[in-house]
């Protein structure tokens, strides 16, 4: 039964996912591939991807967006079919979606992340744990939405609270299964794993307003657990777990890597900046709001401008829900400010994790455990 269900949703949601999706050309930029391994290989690894496998399509992939060998994405893949031979569908998924990155703008993207859907979906045959995927109509500004996310139940549902977890703008929900799995087994908690707006299944644009959507989305998915709603998300999808604590939203957050204020309103690289010249956001950014393709940089700079919280005036006599803000210390999108100014303030506790980059990803072993009795002191 559980098979029959999974495959149902999966052929009418990838149905709703190619009316919605257009080829377009566009949203690609000049990138060297090997500053985009630089800058995530610590985050492919932490995914659960072995260095082994990183390093082969490292040294095997000579271009972003050529469609055949030397590519990004038949690259990945070729390598996710070797885990496929081997029975290895979780890691399928997770290496099927590093050649969906960064966006599903054209087919061969879309036709990754479908692989990806699937692998996971074949794996989630055997889980020793009760997995579904679904679906919730969500309302968001006049319309009705669907919000498709992944659940791991606890051994009693009715008895333990809900975790959402999220990855960030590139990062999609079956990006880190590994992640809810562990957080699961930790926590005891349901695991609701999502994509933030604008990226992966969601159907509308990320805009400063998303808050309405998960709003109703939450009421709609706290009753599957004992009242009790955590977050717990990384990079951009961080952003949305501090604005629903500092909303009262949730019941306890944990923000890794969050753009708050500074991030979204420096324009210099020494700050910390989102448009890191080398890197992959002047394609990812434009395409989570729904744009056309890539744009100038001040328009693009306009769009984060809207997202600071001191733009919305969420700045002044700040009364959150718990709240963790943690970060590395070297992050090159993300200011340290946007996790020390928070100190002091009632109800948030920050951490800057020293010799890491974006989301502390090459130290989240060590500062997960705090992490853990935290949300567990915070929901239970």
């Amino acid at each position: 039964m559980k098979k029959i269900k999974n495959t149902v949703l999966l052929l009418l949601v990838s149905a709703i996912g190619m009316a919605q999706t257009k080829t377009n050309p566009a949203f690609t930029f000049p990138v060297n591939p090997a500053d985009i391994f630089k800058d995530r290989t610590g985050q492919f690894i932490s995914s659960g991807i072995p260095a082994p496998i990183v390093e082969k399509a490292k040294q095997a992939i000579k271009d972003m967006w050529t469609e055949g060998p030397g590519g990004w994405v038949y690259e990945w893949s070729a390598l996710a079919v070797e885990a496929e031979k081997q029975g290895d569908y979780v890691l399928a998924s997770l290496i099927y979606g590093c050649a969906k990155y960064p966006c599903l703008f054209n087919e061969s993207k879309r036709e990754a992340f479908n692989k990806q859907l699937r692998a996971l979906l074949k794996a989630s045959e055997t889980f020793p744990y009760k997995f579904e995927r679904k679906v919730e109509m969500v309302a968001y500004k006049g319309i009705t939405t669907p919000m498709i996310y992944h659940i791991i139940y606890a051994e009693n549902p009715k008895q333990a609270p809900v975790l959402i977890l999220s990855g960030g703008v590139d990062t999609y929900k079956m990006d880190v299964h590994n992640r809810g799995v562990a957080l699961a087994k930790a926590t005891g908690a349901n695991i609701i794993m999502i994509d933030m707006p604008g990226t992966g299944e969601s159907q509308v644009a990320s805009a400063p307003d998303n808050d309405l959507l998960y709003k109703d989305f939450i009421s709609k998915i706290r009753p599957i657990g004992n009242g009790k709603v955590g977050y717990i998300a990384f990079s951009f999808g961080a952003y949305w777990a501090a604005r629903l604590a500092m909303a009262h939203l949730v019941d306890a957050a944990v923000a890794v890597g969050a753009p708050m204020n500074d991030a979204f309103l420096n324009e210099k690289k020494e700050d910390g900046m989102v448009l890191q010249p080398q890197l992959g956001m002047r394609g990812i950014l434009p395409y989570a709001f729904k744009l056309d393709g890539v744009v100038p940089d001040a328009v693009l700079l306009n769009k984060l401008k809207a997202f600071s919280l001191e733009k919305l005036g969420l700045m002044k006599k700040i009364q959150t829900a718990p709240l963790i803000l943690i970060n590395g210390d070297s992050d090159p999108y993300i200011p340290k400010t946007d996790v020390t100014k928070f100190e002091g303030i009632a109800n948030i506790e920050t951490k800057i994790v020293p010799n890491s980059g974006h989301c502390a990803a090459t130290k989240m072993g060590e500062v997960m455990p705090w992490v853990i009795g935290w949300l567990k002191e915070k929901l239970n």
